[in-house]
């Protein structure tokens, strides 16, 4: 089985359809957002003689957008701090995310159910793209917050009846 996902955003500022800002925190100076977003999955299993079955999948999809922008903090008692955009919200990407998950599985009858012991390998190829970073101008700035879990083994036993 296979599924490909595609989306265009395109976007309108918030200062533009909710007519004039109000505060500081609704102007935008970049009025039109627009970036592809996309998402593609491959899955498939296998039955092989002797109850024992395969099974993978492949995910591949976009990375996020970011912008960056600043806190500015201005001493005044009904607006302490202002956060501006400084680019265009979807002026970076992080990388593509590819992940590779197979299972392997054996299924015996015993008794009056069946057994199945699996073995799962999540992660296959090790990937360590980023997730998120820190979009805050500052010493912390591009700063990888979130990266893919590592290698993952999983051993796991079922009964049925």
């Amino acid at each position: 089985m296979t599924s490909v996902l595609a989306t265009h955003v395109d976007e309108w500022s918030n200062a533009l359809t909710s007519g004039v800002p109000q505060t500081p925190n609704q102007a935008n100076f970049f009025p039109k957002t627009r970036y592809w977003q996309w998402a593609f999955k491959l899955a498939g299993s296998y039955d092989f003689p002797y109850g024992i079955q395969a099974a993978g999948t492949f995910t591949s999809q976009s990375g996020d957008v970011w912008g960056r922008d600043a806190r500015f903090t201005t001493g005044l008692v009904r607006s302490g701090s202002l956060v501006i955009l400084m680019e265009d919200p979807a002026s970076n990407r992080l990388p593509t995310q590819n992940i590779v998950n197979i299972r392997i599985e054996k299924r015996q009858k015993i008794g009056f159910g069946t057994a199945s012991f699996q073995f799962d390998l999540f992660n296959v190829t090790n990937t360590n793209v980023e997730l998120a970073v820190t979009t805050r101008s500052g010493s912390s700035y591009g700063r990888i917050t979130s990266i893919v879990p590592p290698r993952i083994v999983r051993l796991g036993v079922g009964y049925t009846f």
